[in-house]
């Protein structure tokens, strides 16, 4: 619901429910609100925004709980990357895909946050894939394996022809 900017919840595949709004929702252009979404072990769902408001402002991390936002914390911005997905790994980190486009192709990062009571903290840079290496990564899961932490990252193509839709994945170190 990006380009609607709100966040619906949805109980089964036949029926969803608005969550409510922030008012600070309205802020984000219609194409650049909440792409990245993530929902801990307790349920509670955190977004952020595709865009900060400029260059200069962080990313702000919102915080559904108890029936309301509020700004858990701010991820810092990082080399011209924008958020695009998020999950919660089985080790209950934060994990942030992030991508940024040159005009000609997609570089993709992957950030992962230990959060405390304080907010994401600085967060450690997992991975970053130079201009070309994949198409427009938008989608993030994390699992276990035997030998440690697997990123499956999606791609489609946007019914574009000089785009492409794939199923990347990266083992992660713990």
């Amino acid at each position: 619901m990006e380009g609607l900017r709100r966040i619906r919840r949805y109980l089964d595949m036949s029926r969803g429910t608005n969550l409510p709004q922030d008012p600070r929702f309205r802020t984000y252009d219609g194409n650049a609100a909440f792409e990245a979404l993530a929902v801990d072990n307790d349920g509670v769902i955190y977004t952020l925004p595709e865009r900060s408001g400029g260059l200069g402002f962080d990313f702000p991390i919102y915080r559904f709980t108890n029936g309301t936002w509020d700004v858990f914390g701010h991820v810092p911005r990082k080399a011209g990357f924008l958020p695009v997905g998020a999950d919660f790994g089985p080790d209950g980190r934060f994990y942030l895909l992030e991508r940024a486009f040159n005009g000609f192709g997609f570089r993709s990062h992957v950030r992962r946050f230990a959060f405390t009571d304080d907010g994401p903290g600085v967060g450690e840079t997992l991975l970053t894939t130079p201009f070309g290496r994949h198409g427009n990564l938008e989608a993030i899961a994390i699992s276990e394996t035997d030998d440690g932490l697997r990123a499956t990252l999606l791609a489609d193509d946007n019914f574009m022809p000089f785009q492409r839709s794939e199923i990347v994945e990266y083992f992660l170190a713990k």
